[in-house]
């Protein structure tokens, strides 16, 4: 996963810089942020779906929740959750798996 790694650090890296950028832009003069009272962005990770790994559109049907444990889909996503928490984020999103398990 060394280079998927390093592409998830660098897409993190390229949020915080450009937040950085809009709040120190100028706007004839004053902050951006400033500047109709406009929020400052945050810079947010998006952990997707396992489903999208598998390269069969299961990432919208969730058909592999049968077949995956559930120890395999908390090691893929704590794998990116741990390279983008060292980027120290604003916010980080989960999505859903796009199925219904009978857990009980």
């Amino acid at each position: 996963m060394g280079d998927a790694q390093a592409y998830i650090r660098t897409g993190a890296r390229l949020a915080k810089q450009a937040c950085l950028q809009f709040n120190g832009s100028k706007v004839d003069g004053m902050k951006q942020s400033n500047f109709k009272k406009r929020r400052e962005p945050l810079a947010c990770a998006s952990l997707g779906p396992y489903g999208v790994s598998l390269c069969d559109a299961s990432e919208y049907h969730g058909n592999y929740v049968n077949s995956v444990h559930a120890e395999e889909l908390k090691s893929w996503h704590n794998s990116k959750l741990r390279v983008l928490a060292e980027e120290e984020l604003d916010l980080y999103m989960f999505e859903t798996i796009p199925a219904l398990v009978n857990c009980c």
